[in-house]
């Protein structure tokens, strides 16, 4: 039977909710429902600068047993439990986008389909960045360890903002580092100074760290 980590759960949870509440409150805005201009601001830059963060956190977490198989087993693990559900779900939900065109906001054709292979379609762009991210991970543990692989991360991190206009690249770079931060965190937390089995400093070390990167982040970025 596997053991559950409660707050892993309720953070999934949590971050399940974000992505709802993002997605509808752009709807709204695109649909021009009368959201205030700061209002959305501060909403969308709060949901988007954390939630996918978090989930690649989590998801880098439970790299640590999965990455000590064989390269055989590991590509073909993660190609059944990412790139296949990518592939069917994208083509099922293009497929239905195309021949309701005239009904949405986003109009598709028949290549968007041909083109999923390096432009994912949608919310399934996730699905697609987190399979690289567990291929690019793995050979990177094998090959200079988790310490170094961090610094490797922090660099994509810091040369993003020259690939910002390829999408795709852009967000690989910009998401890996907390992905291996998620598997740094497990190797190392028992080693780390804030770090103790008392719930509550965990709690309240993860807010003030929290509120800290959304203040700087979210006015850092606001244009008066």
């Amino acid at each position: 039977m596997i053991n559950r980590i409660d707050w892993v759960d309720y953070a999934k949870g949590i971050g399940i909710v974000l992505v709802v509440y993002a997605h509808v409150l752009r709807g709204v805005n695109s649909a021009g429902l009368g959201l205030s201009k700061q209002f959305f601001y501060f909403s969308d830059t709060l949901v988007y600068g954390f939630h996918m963060p978090l989930f690649f956190f989590l998801s880098g977490m439970f790299s640590d047993k999965w990455v000590n198989k064989n390269t055989k087993e590991t590509i073909i693990i993660k190609a059944k439990a990412l790139l296949y559900p990518y592939v069917i779900w994208s083509l099922l939900q293009g497929s239905i986008n195309i021949m309701l065109s005239s009904y949405t906001n986003k109009s598709m054709d028949w290549t968007n389909l041909i083109e999923i292979s390096y432009k994912p379609i949608g919310q399934f762009w996730f699905l697609y960045v987190l399979f690289i991210f567990f291929m690019f991970y793995y050979f990177l543990r094998k090959i200079i360890g988790i310490n170094k692989t961090l610094f490797v991360a922090l660099i994509c991190y810091i040369l993003q903002p020259a690939f910002k206009d390829l999408w795709i690249l852009s967000a690989i770079l910009s998401q890996f580092i907390f992905f291996v931060a998620g598997s740094f965190f497990v190797a190392h937390k028992t080693s780390l100074p804030f770090w103790s089995d008392n719930k509550v400093m965990h709690l309240a070390f993860s807010l003030v760290f929290f509120l800290l990167i959304n203040y700087l982040y979210i006015f850092g970025n606001y244009k008066y």
